[in-house]
Formats: structure tokens, sequence, C-alpha cells
């Protein structure tokens, strides 16, 4: 009776944080930069910690701020920005990370985000990761796409 409680609580709980995942279509292919231009990734593995849990990923320069979208679990954000820019990429829900990034022209960026642990609310958690690694890991998401985030 033990298994077969559990096996039902497994399988509601795989049902319920099945919805919270990105549902675009899934990544393609690794595009290089538009000419004179940098291009940013920002993406996220599945895995049942924080699966809960999506975050709006903002990306701040000194004259333009921008909500790129909401990444969820097995998602990624892809977005062009200007070359020779100084630009501020960060996540919020109780606790803010973020990284600063210098575009260079004809770049790829890529940037892994993950969920903490925190006090009401996972917190999000970004990191850099070289080219290979993220060619890797990307490739098994989908587009986030869902609920859009809202302009702030």
């Amino acid at each position: 009776m033990k298994k077969v409680s559990f096996a039902l609580t497994a399988a509601v709980a795989a049902f319920m944080f099945a919805g919270c995942s990105a549902k675009g279509p899934s990544f393609k292919e690794f595009k290089q930069a538009e000419q004179g231009k940098a291009l940013l990734y920002v993406y996220r593995e599945g895995g049942f910690g924080g699966s809960a849990i999506s975050y709006d990923i903002h990306v701040d320069s000194k004259d333009k701020n921008a909500t790129i979208g909401t990444l969820r679990p097995k998602g990624y954000l892809e977005t062009t920005l200007d070359a020779n820019r100084n630009y501020e990429i960060w996540a919020k829900t109780e606790a803010k990370s973020s990284l600063n990034l210098q575009t260079k022209p004809n770049e790829v960026y890529c940037v892994k985000g993950s969920v903490g642990i925190g006090f009401f609310v996972g917190h999000p958690k970004l990191e850099f990761v070289n080219t290979a690694t993220c060619k890797s890991e990307i490739a098994q998401t989908n587009l986030s796409i869902g609920d859009e985030p809202k302009n702030k």
C-alpha cells in the first residue's frame, strides 16, 4: 500500500510540475551574432529542484532596459544586444542575481540560470558558461514562452 501511495504522489507531483516547464519550440541551432551585434542566450536545464519557479530575465544598460522573457525550467531565451556596451543581466524573486556583461561585436554569450534555496521562494542563480557547455546543455530546452512578462 505504501508503494502505491508513493507512486501516486510522485505521479501527481510530476504532472503538476510538468506544466511549469517551457512549452515553445525545441531549440534548433546555435546561431552566430549579427554583424556588429552581440547575441545572448539565457537557458535553464530541467530537474525537480525549483521546477515550480520561473523568473523574468532583465537586460539593462545605461539607456535601454528590457525584460526579454520569463525563464522556465527546460527553457531558453535569446536576444540580440548592441556591441560595445555594458549590460546588467538580472533576475529576481525574493533575492536578486545579476551579472555584468561588456559586449563585443560578433560575440555570442551564454548565461545559465538555476534556482537556489530561498526562505519563501527559490532564489534565481545566473552564471556565465562557455559556448561548448552552452551548446550541449541548451540542446535539450524549448523556447521559454507562456505568460509573457509585463513591462516594468
